[in-house]
This record gives C-alpha cells, structure tokens and sequence, in this order.
C-alpha cells in the first residue's frame, strides 16, 4: 500500500519553526521580565533618590544638617507615586508598566532617639569641616585643666585649717580660758565682697548699665534646668571647699572624640556672648546648651558662674603657693581677728582670705573673657590682677595676654564637661527649631524625615513576542520595598 508522502516536509518545517518560535517567546519573555524588573527598580531608586533631592535647605545651609524639607514630607507619598510613574511610563520603549501607590512607614525624623540621630549627622560632618588639627586643639584645650588631684591638694589646705581651728576652739573652750582680744583694726574685705556679689553674677560682671538680653526659650526637647547657683560663703570653709568638688578634669571615656565633635559644632554654629554678628531669636545659644535656664539672662548668668569656678580653681592653687600673698593674708587675719592666741584661727582665717581673693581675680579674669580677650590658664606675677585692697570693691588693674584661653574656650570646655552627655543635642533641637521656624513657618523636627521605608506593588505587561500567548495569567507583579535615609 502506498502513502502519500506529500507535504510532509513543509509541516515538519512548520512544526519545528514553531518550536524554535515558542523557544525564542519564551527566551525573549525571560529577558523582557528581567530588564523590566531591573528598569523599574531603577525607576525606584531614582524617585527616592529625587525625594532626598527635597532636603530642608535653611536647615542645610545654617546648620550643614539634611532632612526632607517638611512642606515635602507631608505629600511625601503622593510625590513617590509621581516620581516613579514618571519615570516609568515617560520613555518610548516596549515596557508597559502600571505602578500601584507608595506606602512610606517607619519614618525617622531628626528629632527621634532622644538627640542620637542629630548627634551622628554633626559627628559625620565635623570630621571633615574641624580636621585632626582642629581635634588636637579641643583636645588640649579640655585636658589642660587643672586635674581632681589639684582641687583635691587645694580643699584639703583649706579643710586641714578648719579642722585645727575648731580643735584649738574646743581646747579654748573647755579650759575656759580668758583672752583681752584688741580692737579689730582693719576692715574685712570679704564684707565688701559678699555684698557686691548678692547683685547677682551678670550684674557683677558686666555692671548695672548693660544690655543683657531677658527673652524666654521656647523649650520642647531639652531637659530646664532649676537649679540655683551659689556663690561660696567665704566665712565658711566647708562651702568655700564644697565649691572646688569637680572642679578638676576628669580622665577620658568611650566616645570622646564624639563628644569632641559635638562640643566644637556646639560653639561654632551657635551665638555666644561674645558673638559679634546680630540676628533675630535667641542671642545666648551656646550658652542655653549649657544651662538649660527658662530664661536667657540665667543662662548667662549661670555660664558666669561655672566660668568663675572654673577659674578659681587654678587662681586659688596660684595664691596658696605664693609666699607673698600668703604674708599679706596672713597679717590681714591677725589685723581682723586682732590678738587671741589662737594661731590656728588665724591660719584658717589667712586660707578664707586667700579664697576670696582667688574668687576676685576670678571675676577680673570673667570681665576680660566677656570682652573677648584671653586669660591665661595658671596665673604668674606678672598677670595677676587683684590686690586685698580692692576686694571689697571689686577693682584691679586688669591685664590681657596674647595668648591664653578665649571665652569660647571656657564654653567648649563645659560642653564637654556636661554630665548628661546627651543633653546638649537635645537642647541644639531646642535652637535649631526654633531659628529655622522664622523662616519657615510650621517647622518642626518631629516633620523633618532623615530615613523612611517605600513600599509599592509593580504591574508589567507580557511581552507577547510574535503574537504567542504564553501561560501568564494577567501581568507580572511584584512587590518593591527599599529603605532610603540621608
């Protein structure tokens, strides 16, 4: 029997180009899948990438730190939808996506985790704005205070007499011995002292006729501070001591050059007192950082008085060990207590003296820093100012170095000795808000996003090379999820 063979040939032909067109479809689909995944995460990460590109520029440009600007951020997920349909459907190219809407959630704005965003964004900046040479000079600057060791020789002079003076007391009193004492025969400086320093720390240091600005600090994030400073008693020789307790450095801990870098950042980029540019706003910044005062004359006026501490110290260690001084204390006691045959009186009454003119030169020295000039940290001859004869009044012959530490100095050196490391930052918040708030009306940090996660679901069509309608039920879809933070 015979078969007709006829056309077989043309049907294989046919049958195999379909196979090998199946073949091609499917290969070509894969490829078509594959770009387009890769062009629409492409398409993504430009359009969050455009949403960095809407950073708070005065907050960029006043204090170099980046947030999405926050007029941005409240469309932020309408914007991304935007963005990324643009970028998608905008090209000529076989590519037929449908991008669903963006979902943004786990925002983080500057002013979360309590300061620690804020605190890494000025740690990255610093770097490269103060440089190693900027660092060591911090540095040394901090740790050439005088040391605990020193505060601790200067109480225990002090503590030492007040012990011997109340031994010979009760001695005297238990013997009850009678002394014919003299007429006092001098005037006690410290009277004149005490009473001028009741006018409060900025009265006494810039006088009665200054400008100090009273405005109040529209505190949010940072811990007010109400605790009242306190003068030393300089009749008493447990407050004279108590005020020279952590008055000495401290040795370094973890995460020091962190705090180096939010230390100088704090000085640099905030208005002291001694700033000479005007602006509107708050005009102690540096200072509010420190303090943490309702208002910003206490915060001046408890700068003061941290600096004068801080400078009694080394002015109290110069006189203790200055023969001359030690003489004209010593006979000023005698002159004031008059003849009562208790040397450790005396002696405990020459140590006082010696305080309340260490705590005198101090306020000469506060007087030159808020004028802008240098002090030298460890006091000579030559650069001391006060004599006992102008204690009461305050008044010397004031000198100036050339070279020595700054106003700015002094403020550094607090901002790094504050006990809440953390407290600074969340005070920085405090100005930063309330500065960029004037030109941006509604600013708040709480708006200002530094990280988010977008979530969307992408929609492409099949490719269909050649008309072949493969087994795709519908489109390809998938999920896209990306993290994007400055």
């Amino acid at each position: 029997m015979k078969t007709n063979t006829r056309g077989s040939v043309t049907v294989y032909a046919s049958l195999m180009f379909l196979v090998v067109l199946l073949l091609l479809s499917m290969c070509l689909e894969g490829a078509y899948l594959y770009l387009g995944k890769g062009k629409a995460q492409g398409a993504y990460m430009a359009a969050l990438a455009g949403a960095r590109g809407n950073y708070q520029k005065e907050l960029e440009q006043q204090y170099h730190l980046f947030g999405l600007d926050v007029r941005y951020g409240k469309q932020l997920d309408e914007k991304l939808a935007e963005a990324l349909k643009y970028n998608l459907t905008e090209s000529r190219d076989p590519f037929s996506f449908y991008p669903g809407s963006v979902r943004t959630s786990h925002k983080v704005s500057l002013a979360d985790r309590r300061g620690e965003i804020l605190r890494e964004q000025i740690a990255e900046f610093m770097k490269y704005d103060l440089g190693k040479d900027g660092i060591r000079l911090l540095t040394d600057n901090v740790f050439k205070m005088p040391k605990e060791d020193d505060a601790s020789r200067a109480r225990e002079v002090i503590n030492e007499a007040d012990r011997e003076a109340k031994e010979e007391e009760e001695a005297e009193e238990t013997g009850k011995k009678t002394e014919t004492k003299t007429p006092v025969r001098s005037k006690d400086p410290r009277k004149g002292l005490v009473k001028i320093l009741r006018e409060g720390t900025v009265t006494v240091v810039l006088g009665k006729e200054a400008e100090v600005s009273e405005q109040n600090v529209p505190i949010v994030y940072g811990h007010r501070d109400t605790k009242k400073e306190k003068n030393p008693d300089f009749y008493q020789a447990e407050s004279v001591s108590q005020s020279l307790k952590g008055r000495g450095q401290y040795a370094s801990s973890p995460g020091i050059k962190t705090e180096l870098m939010g230390t100088a950042y704090g000085v640099k980029y905030f208005r002291n007192y001694t700033s000479k540019e005007k602006k509107k706003g708050l005009q102690y910044e540096t200072e509010y950082l420190i303090a943490g005062k309702e208002s910003e004359k206490e915060n001046l006026g408890s700068v003061f008085s941290k600096i004068l501490l801080m400078r009694f110290l080394p002015n109290l260690i110069y006189v203790q060990g200055d023969t001359v001084k030690q003489g004209q204390a010593e006979a000023l006691a005698v002159s004031i207590l008059g003849i009562t045959g208790l040397v450790p009186v005396v002696k405990l009454a020459k140590h006082l003296l010696l305080a309340a003119l260490a705590y005198g030169e101090s306020i000469l020295d506060l007087r030159n820093l808020s004028e802008g000039k240098q002090v030298p940290l460890w006091k000579s001859k030559d650069t001391w100012q006060m004599e006992f004869a102008g204690l009461s009044s305050l008044t010397g012959r004031r000198k100036s170095v050339k070279k020595g530490l700054s106003y700015k100095d002094y403020l550094q050196v607090l901002l790094f000795l504050q006990t809440e490391k953390q407290e600074k930052y969340l005070r920085m918040m405090d100005v930063i808000e309330d500065n960029i708030k004037r030109k941006v009306p509604g600013f708040s940090l709480k708006d200002c996003y530094v990280s988010f996660e977008a979530e969307t679901n992408m929609s492409l069509n099949p490719f269909r090379f050649g008309g072949i309608n493969l087994p795709v039920m519908g489109r390809y879809q998938w999920p896209m999820k990306e993290i994007s933070q400055y």
